[in-house]
């Protein structure tokens, strides 16, 4: 088990409130104020928050087991962490399905392609 995996997740987040938008001029970049942690939070993405509630649950657990915290709230947190991992499971496989839906789509385009500059080459002969 890797102890702090949640620190991928929490700079892919912090990561989001320092970009900087191409279409601010100077002088609005100086005048921009910085978001609260807490809004950055709560604006990212669905899976990145779910893998930094996963992670942060796991080393929570780890360090019940250690004997850091309670068993009760190792427990607790076990429990929350396990719930964690089915919801990632079930995200990736929805991910996964749309994907290749996309990727359906494009290859029956790509054919359209191929067969409208096929019907191209016959009409002029080449």
């Amino acid at each position: 088990m890797l102890l702090f995996n949640w620190l991928h997740p929490l700079t892919q987040i912090t990561a989001q409130q320092s970009v900087p938008f191409s279409a601010e001029s100077s002088a609005e970049k100086a005048k921009r104020v910085e978001k609260p942690f807490l809004h950055t939070l709560l604006y990212a993405p669905p899976p990145v928050l779910l893998e930094l509630v996963s992670a942060i649950a796991d080393d929570l657990s780890t360090w019940s087991k250690l004997g850091l915290f309670g068993k009760k709230f190792g427990d607790r947190v076990g429990r929350l962490a396990d719930w964690c991992w089915f919801l990632t499971t079930i995200v990736g496989l929805v991910e996964n399905g749309v994907e290749r839906q996309m990727n359906e789509g494009l290859q029956s385009q790509g054919g359209l392609v191929l067969q409208s500059i096929q019907l191209l080459l016959t009409y002029f002969g080449i």
